[in-house]
């Protein structure tokens, strides 16, 4: 009776550690040698096992070219379609997929950091800036977008310059130089006493912040007194900041 006992005993023990077994996707009635690590977990679904792992649907992260073949493919400059790589004996392709179906390059170019003679700033910059102006009132934070973004949602205390205005042949000309500090005598333009500027549009694959900077510098407006926001306002959303609608 004693010997029949402790054979149950172990029995039972036995089935509990090939239980255990069991739960983590170990299938031990298999014949094959396998791995019990986790990516045998997700790529099978043993008969033997206790529960079945598909009904926690798992994913794995996928690049765009695995979601949709048809995702569409973009410029990444202009001039640069893609690029190609060798690294650690592996060759790599890097591409540009739309992340918006409106979105093409040109337009949507993806700019450069460094524009000119221009200090380029980000977010943080941003905020000490806007900050500033409860004691400079001789600094201007310019969204550079259309009337219709800018109308929509913007950066507080920001005015609305698009691009398409600061033009010499344009009849809102002379009222954005002098808006900006800009004097006129005897037909010429005087930037001795204009505005520090902060530029910005929706973000790195935006042209606009970029137009207006160069049809400011065409005008002879110093550069010393720009700033350029490169992130735009897709990075102060990113980084949950207020904004002014």
């Amino acid at each position: 009776m004693k010997n029949t006992l402790i054979l149950l005993l172990l029995f039972m023990y036995t089935t509990i550690i090939y239980s255990e077994d069991l739960i983590i996707g170990c299938d031990i009635t298999s014949s094959k040698e396998e791995s019990c690590d986790e990516g045998d977990i997700l790529k099978k679904d043993t008969t033997s096992s206790i529960f079945k792992l598909k009904n926690l649907n798992i994913t794995e992260e996928k690049s765009p070219s695995e979601y949709d073949l048809n995702t569409k493919r973009i410029k990444i400059t202009e001039k640069i379609s893609s690029i190609k790589v060798e690294h650690q004996k592996r060759k790599f392709t890097i591409e540009r997929y739309a992340t918006k179906k409106h979105i093409s390059c040109p337009p949507s170019c993806i700019q450069p950091i460094k524009i000119k003679n221009i200090k380029t700033v980000g977010t943080l910059e941003t905020i000490n800036f806007i900050d500033s102006l409860n004691k400079n009132r001789r600094i201007i934070l310019i969204d550079s977008r259309s009337s219709l973004e800018y109308k929509k949602e913007s950066i507080p205390t920001a005015i609305n310059i698009p691009y398409s205005i600061i033009k010499k042949e344009g009849k809102h000309y002379d009222i954005i130089l002098k808006l900006l500090g800009a004097k006129k005598t005897d037909k010429k333009w005087s930037f001795n006493n204009v505005y520090q500027l902060l530029i910005f549009d929706n973000g790195m694959w935006d042209t606009q912040a970029t137009k207006v900077i160069h049809r400011l510098i065409s005008l002879k407006y110093p550069q010393n007194k720009i700033l350029y926001y490169y992130g735009g306002f897709n990075n102060w959303k990113e980084a949950g900041l207020t904004t002014s609608y």
